[in-house]
């Protein structure tokens, strides 16, 4: 999700305070006296061991994937890496139980990397990693971004919080993430979203909006690889060919850089069909559905793709939630999982590139 610099602003009022302080990162080996996280991800995963025979058992027992500090002692028992008792703590940084059922954690384990754990009533807990991206972002920063992201999920519909759960198998904080000369709240890369902490809550957007968004871009990677695919471009094409032919008939000067392409489009009508968001399309809906009984072509056309628009992507909603979460995050913790990874902006624009402010 981009958004102008020169934006407003959209403050979160809740605050659910954090229950534990939020630790230095520690680094550790199986081979050593501490927490054998070895790469501090606060999930058991092939790098802490790094070892094809040691993660064969760790499949065969269903613990990949899992929390440390839920699984320790059964993990100890199958690979033997400590003879002596290390004392596990799990620190509850913060919690909620809401409402429709859900719980929502986030929980570290001898001072590992944070882990958000999302659990319907009677169903087994989904970890979810979360990284922070910037090395130098100091603990009060860490736990700030922390309460944020918490605040947000909790203000997620139910059906955006499951499909998040389904979808999304790393957060990634960070100060701010910046592509040309506007400023991004959010990115989605497969099974990741990544988050510029720092320029929330100074925008129009609420943290749950991009989230809610950055959902959308998730499914939306499996979505058009279905039949949809072509149909949805062609109707998008149809509509924003009208959308702004009429818009420039009657001088109406509303924002559509959000839907840009077919791409933004599908995030913004998820956005308003599962997270109760409007803040992308309100405008452009009043618009068009104004032309529902016109008697000008152009214009009930304009209506109609864009009906055709939410029903297809309602349609595309519905058959990603037929598929498992490993189908959906691409996790497969079946086979040697690949380490997830965010683009870095090098890798995007180039080794000579710089963020702004970093000059």
């Amino acid at each position: 999700m981009h958004v102008d610099k020169s934006s407003g602003v959209n403050h979160n009022q809740d605050n659910i305070e954090l229950q534990q302080q939020v630790h230095q990162s520690q680094q550790s080996s199986i081979f050593g006296d501490g927490f054998p996280d070895k790469n501090n991800n606060g999930i058991v995963d092939y790098e802490d061991f790094n070892d094809d025979t040691v993660f064969e058992k760790l499949k065969k027992e269903n613990l990949l994937g899992s929390f440390w500090g839920d699984v320790y002692d059964k993990v100890n028992d199958i690979v033997h890496f400590s003879d002596k008792k290390i004392e596990v703590n799990t620190e509850v940084l913060c919690k909620t139980e809401r409402k429709d059922g859900y719980e929502i954690r986030i929980v570290s384990a001898n001072g590992s990397q944070p882990v958000l754990q999302i659990q319907a009533k009677d169903k087994p807990v989904v970890n979810i990693k979360i990284d922070f991206f910037d090395e130098d972002a100091n603990n009060e920063q860490k736990q700030t971004w922390l309460q944020a992201l918490f605040n947000g999920l909790n203000e997620l519909k139910t059906e955006a919080l499951q499909d998040l759960s389904q979808e999304i198998g790393i957060f990634y904080l960070r100060k701010y993430i910046y592509d040309k000369d506007f400023g991004v709240l959010g990115r989605s890369t497969g099974s990741s979203i990544d988050l510029a902490m720092n320029m929330f809550p100074n925008n129009v957007f609420s943290l749950s909006d991009v989230i809610v968004h950055e959902i959308g871009h998730a499914i939306d990677e499996k979505g058009y690889l279905s039949t949809l695919s072509r149909e949805y471009h062609e109707k998008f094409e149809r509509f924003d060919n009208l959308l702004r032919l009429l818009l420039e008939k009657y001088n109406c000067a509303i924002n559509i850089s959000m839907i840009g392409n077919y791409a933004e489009d599908f995030a913004c009508r998820y956005a308003s069909i599962v997270g109760g968001s409007e803040v992308d399309t309100a405008d452009i809906d009043k618009f068009v559905n104004q032309f529902e009984n016109s008697n000008d072509e152009k214009e009930r056309q304009c209506y109609e793709s864009h009906k055709k628009l939410y029903n297809l992507a309602q349609d595309c909603i519905n058959q990603i939630r037929q598929l498992s979460r490993e189908e959906r995050s691409g996790i497969n913790y079946n086979n040697k999982p690949k380490m997830l990874h965010v683009r870095t902006p090098e890798e995007i624009f180039g080794p000579n590139y710089k963020e702004k402010g970093n000059d």
